[in-house]
């Protein structure tokens, strides 16, 4: 059981902002600019003339710490196309947060050396073996690049993570992918991809494809692959029974680029800038989306939604497996 003191650590913090309602997660779209336009996202599609700028972030994660949050996430877009990104990353660890990256693993090796005493997981999307993943990513290097931007990071001693979406395109190849992860001692975690526009509808599971993915990924984890997708969301999606409540924006707050909270896709007029995160727990509109979120009846199967059921209900198994995960 591979469980560090540090990862321990955030239990008393997690256990306080769950008592008073308040997320542990500060989740940041640092950019939505992006090096790739893949398939199954569109934010490099996004605005991007009015980013944070640092001193703004630098107050953000002041703030955030203050609320007691513990873990800060950054996204994109690319984040590893922010010049700013190893001064972000500092400051955060300074402050006492877990801090993580989601990349596409373009220029992972090229700046690992300046994030790697400030990163605790970097999460590298991989969809496929070669061929897919470039198709999917619309690039002929993507693959190559993702895969040595991988090897650097655990060269660099830091925990990686595989994130991979699945989709029409790539719902035939999940056992290379975790093939993949089992060659490189990388656990790997899957998703289905939600369409939430009319072109990525197309390419969106259906039902007997969602079944199919569910029942191949619990295969591979029971069969000792490296899948860190827990037994109880996949089995709760397997049956297809809307088994939770959403507990998004109780465990997680979503920044845009610009400083506005995240609904979900949607950005509201909540802004970081100009309101405290005290100040957007209290507002109306969180309040009103903390009520919407548990009355959904979408059933995403969003990893933010599914996973995290059951860490914050209290359910042990799950508490254990996002420790060690």
């Amino acid at each position: 059981m591979n469980i560090k003191i540090q990862d321990l650590k955030i239990l008393p913090n997690f256990l306080c902002n769950r008592i008073k309602n308040v997320p542990f997660i500060l989740a940041h779209s640092l950019t939505y600019k992006c090096n790739l336009k893949c398939k199954i996202c569109e934010f490099y599609k996004k605005n991007n003339k009015n980013e944070l700028k640092l001193d703004e972030i630098f107050k953000m994660l002041d703030d955030a710490k203050k609320m007691g949050m513990v873990y800060y996430i950054i996204t994109g877009g690319e984040p590893l196309l922010n010049d700013n990104l190893a001064e972000i990353v500092e400051y955060a660890k300074k402050l006492g947060f877990r801090t993580s990256i989601i990349t596409n693993g373009i220029l992972l090796k090229d700046r690992i050396k300046e994030i790697r005493k400030f990163i605790d997981v970097i999460t590298v999307s991989i969809d496929g073996p070669n061929h897919i993943h470039n198709k999917i990513r619309n690039s002929n290097i993507a693959f190559k690049k993702a895969i040595e931007g991988l090897i650097e990071a655990k060269k660099n001693g830091i925990k990686v993570k595989i994130a991979s979406t699945i989709c029409k395109i790539n719902i035939n190849y999940i056992k290379q992918i975790a093939g993949l992860a089992k060659k490189n001692s990388v656990p790997v975690i899957f998703q289905p991809m939600l369409g939430y526009s009319k072109h990525l509808k197309k390419i969106e599971l259906n039902n007997f494809e969602l079944i199919k993915y569910v029942k191949e990924v619990y295969w591979l984890k029971k069969n000792k692959y490296p899948v860190i997708n827990s037994s109880y969301a996949l089995l709760s999606i397997l049956n297809h029974k809307p088994f939770y409540k959403c507990y998004f924006p109780n465990h997680t707050i979503s920044i845009d680029p610009e400083g506005n909270v995240i609904e979900c896709l949607n950005s509201t007029n909540l802004n970081i800038k100009y309101m405290s995160f005290r100040d957007i727990f209290k507002s109306e509109i969180y309040k009103k989306f903390l009520k919407k979120s548990k009355s959904c009846k979408h059933f995403c199967r969003l990893n933010c939604a599914t996973e995290f059921n059951g860490i914050y209900t209290f359910k042990y198994s799950e508490l254990l497996h996002f420790l060690i995960s």
